[in-house]
């Protein structure tokens, strides 16, 4: 005769009652990507975290700690310059205190990077068979790519640029 139990756990067998979320996977990343609104490429662009989660995203919200700052932490406004940023939609306006220069001004037109091809993730390896990729100035403007060096290089919103967002919130849910 086994030990009693702390629990006592019976089997279930009607499963109609339960709500299954369709799971993130690392391969369902691309379908779900080709199924989404395009994310913008433009500089400063605003994005939440929220804009990429899946329906049915059921991870707890993130605790509030605001009762533990200071009164002086408290009392902080928003920045002046974000207030400012509004202006920058103005067409024809050139603003050189947002952080956004000329991509004219960029030195150069590209730049190349070697990178590991998995599992070969040593320095060793990565210079012998590491993928050697290509970021130009204007990838993004000229549709090759999702992200350039127009927008890596220029000061974006405080959560990171879109695509970055993108791809950090997609893979914690996985």
């Amino acid at each position: 005769m086994p030990p009693p139990s702390a629990l006592d756990v019976q089997a279930a067998t009607d499963t109609q009652a339960a709500t299954f979320i369709d799971r993130l996977s690392l391969n369902g990343v691309s379908a779900r990507r080709r199924k989404a609104p395009p994310v913008s490429t433009g500089l400063a662009t605003y994005a939440s975290s929220d804009m990429f989660k899946s329906p049915g995203y059921d991870k707890p919200k993130a605790k509030r700690w605001d009762h533990i700052l200071t009164e002086e932490a408290h009392a902080r406004e928003t920045s002046s310059l974000k207030a400012a940023s509004q202006l920058l939609k103005t067409p024809g306006l050139i603003s050189l205190g947002g952080g956004l220069p000329s991509s004219t001004v960029f030195p150069f037109e590209h730049l190349q990077f070697k990178v590991p091809r998995p599992p070969h993730f040593s320095e060793i390896e990565t210079r012998d068979s590491g993928l050697l990729i290509q970021a130009g100035k204007h990838d993004a403007a000229e549709g090759k790519s999702i992200y350039d060096i127009h927008i890596a290089f220029n000061y974006g919103q405080a959560t990171g640029s879109v695509q970055l967002l993108r791809f950090v919130t997609e893979h914690t849910e996985i």
